[in-house]
């Protein structure tokens, strides 16, 4: 066998392998997630899939309509899951203005370009800690990430 043909072999191996052990979605359950992208094709996409995964969601196209949603809902949002490339503003500066209101708040942040984003891609990220969703992402490495920002 030669070397190009083995090493797809060896790498399709372990795509196999990863995903016999995170091949189902894992649903929400009833969690709020608040989700912000100023694309709203990605926002209709984004919520319709949250809500099929059985989590309730609040809908921001901008990040001063994003922190006057967590203002007006911060003791119910349980997660942000935010857009790195927000038109006006730095990656960073949704997730401030927020954690000015909840500390505590968690976010997942999504990307198509990492470099821009404050938290770097780590593999599976710990419980509770900011993560980065990469695009594209399937539904069920999203739903990991959710039950893993959420710390569960």
């Amino acid at each position: 066998m030669n070397e190009d043909v083995e090493n797809k072999k060896i790498v399709a191996d372990g795509e196999a392998a990863r995903a016999d052990q995170t091949s189902h979605v894992v649903k929400g359950q009833g969690e709020t997630i608040l989700l912000a992208d100023h694309d709203t094709y990605v926002l209709d996409t984004y919520s319709r899939i949250l809500d099929r995964l059985g989590y309730r969601v609040l809908v921001a196209s901008s990040v001063p309509d994003a922190v006057h949603l967590h203002k007006a809902h911060c003791t119910e949002t349980d997660l942000l899951i935010l857009d790195c490339t927000m038109p006006w503003f730095t990656a960073n500066q949704p997730l401030q203005a927020m954690r000015k209101i909840s500390p505590e708040t968690r976010a997942i942040f999504v990307t198509g370009y990492y470099e821009n984003c404050p938290v770097k891609p780590d593999g599976n990220g710990e419980a509770g800690s900011d993560q980065v969703l990469l695009k594209p992402f399937s539904i069920v490495e999203l739903s990991l990430a959710i039950r893993r920002a959420l710390g569960r």
